[in-house]
């Protein structure tokens, strides 16, 4: 069954500007997790967005048979 207990952590920082944030998923139910990096900046009309996200845990785990563990995204929108 997909359906688990987890635990979900988050730590997040914002100095003007910028927002800094680690995100940690766990399923204690198999040892899995999901560990997302992610960096923002803000200006007046542009916004710029990067993350890093790996999943893993044990060969068992859920977490750790999707098809793709690592992803990384960049992003940049403007306002008019």
């Amino acid at each position: 069954s997909l359906q688990r207990d987890n635990l979900y952590i988050r730590l997040a920082w914002q100095p003007e500007g910028w927002q800094a944030s680690l995100d940690g998923l766990y399923h204690p139910a198999d040892h899995g997790r999901v560990v997302t990096a992610g960096l923002q900046w803000q200006g007046d009309r542009w916004r710029l967005n990067a993350a890093w996200r790996r999943s893993g845990g044990p060969a068992h785990s859920v977490l750790a048979q999707l098809p793709t563990r690592t992803q990384a995204v960049l992003a940049a929108t403007r306002s008019f």
